[in-house]
């Protein structure tokens, strides 16, 4: 489960959301698969986390694939999130979208089984297969 895969990576510093709100504006608040929040969770209580709280965010993606690369890419660019993956199921392979510019991201890069790659904030180098496994 990718959810728990992340939680023996990530520090203290900072919460995995599943499937919870991040509050864009007064008209979207997008449910991610998983959002890589700061901490504390005491935080959040009384109001999701914004895009200044969001330092990742992921969309395991099959039947939503093309909404997930189109509309929720554009959205979470234009909200400023620093870094967007698409763990896509279709095609075993992760999307990575990250360093935006003028509110579009302009590092994009398809990881594929029997690569590596880095995850934002974590040290390390792991094989993108553990990310597509998914119990």
């Amino acid at each position: 489960h990718l959810h728990n895969f992340l939680f023996k990576l990530l520090d203290d510093e900072v919460i995995i959301r599943n499937q919870n709100p991040i509050h864009i504006d007064d008209y979207s608040e997008p449910e991610p698969d998983l959002a890589i929040v700061k901490g504390p969770v005491s935080a959040y209580l009384k109001a999701h986390p914004n895009p200044i709280d969001t330092l990742w965010v992921i969309e395991v993606s099959d039947s939503t694939l093309n909404f997930d690369r189109k509309t929720k890419q554009a959205l979470y660019a234009q909200a400023g999130i620093q870094s967007y993956w698409i763990v896509n199921l279709q095609d075993s392979q992760i999307e990575t979208f990250e360093s935006l510019e003028n509110d579009t991201y302009t590092n994009k890069a398809v990881y594929t089984v029997g690569m590596e790659i880095t995850m934002p904030g974590v040290e390390g180098i792991f094989k993108v297969s553990d990310f597509l496994i998914l119990e």
